[in-house]
């Protein structure tokens, strides 16, 4: 188990109860032991009760920063629409007024969609297509007449490979 998992207010209130009564440490973690099957640190048992002491409540303070702007489910449905289309990119989440319904940033979509694994990408051709090879073979026939500089160049088709990011499809 990960030793920064909270315990469950539950089992923090029967820790607490019983350092009420003076139950004594060790007859405490055998307690929660039995009852919840979980173990405890006489550490644990300590700050929960100078937290209890302190504020007469066993739940957690408020977090400091800024709340999420996406709920789990909400960064589920935009990756479950990315999955289904691949082509799509954070800045088409960003424009989508129902998948991006809280105005998030560019740098939030981003955030979310790379702590699951996601990150930008686009769809990568399989091949040049025939055609741009030959128009290739044909610009070098025309305007180079010595064959063997041609082992030193690297041809790259100038086109738009991805056409639907550009809006032409």
């Amino acid at each position: 188990m990960n030793n920064t998992t909270r315990l469950p207010s539950p089992i923090r209130n029967y820790i607490a109860a019983q350092v009420e009564i003076n139950t004594s440490y060790t007859n405490i973690i055998d307690s929660v032991e039995q009852k919840y099957d979980r173990t405890v640190s006489r550490g644990t048992i300590t700050k929960i009760k100078y937290k209890f002491e302190e504020t007469k409540s066993t739940n957690d303070k408020p977090r400091s920063g800024r709340p999420r702007i996406f709920t789990e489910g909400q960064v589920d449905e935009i990756v479950q629409v990315i999955e289904e289309d691949r082509k799509l990119t954070a800045v088409d989440i960003k424009r989508d007024t129902y998948l991006n319904s809280p105005g998030a940033s560019l740098s939030t979509i981003k955030n979310r969609l790379a702590e699951r694994g996601l990150r930008a990408s686009s769809s990568i051709p399989q091949s040049i297509p025939a055609e741009a090879l030959s128009e290739c073979l044909e610009f070098a026939r025309v305007y180079v007449k010595t064959p063997d500089i041609w082992d030193k160049f690297i041809f790259s088709d100038e086109s738009d490979l991805f056409p639907y990011k550009s809006g032409k499809l």
